[in-house]
């Protein structure tokens, strides 16, 4: 499974340990891998 970066610009964190590596990341992953930590601007 390749390393894929997280971009600040996304305004989440990446939780390597829930990733599924079904390399289809989106903004939220639906495993919870990838969540949003800010929503509201």
């Amino acid at each position: 499974m390749q390393q894929l970066p997280v971009l600040p610009s996304w305004k989440a964190f990446f939780d390597k340990d829930l990733c599924a590596g079904c390399e289809k990341c989106a903004r939220v992953c639906w495993t919870g891998a990838i969540s949003m930590l800010i929503k509201e601007q």
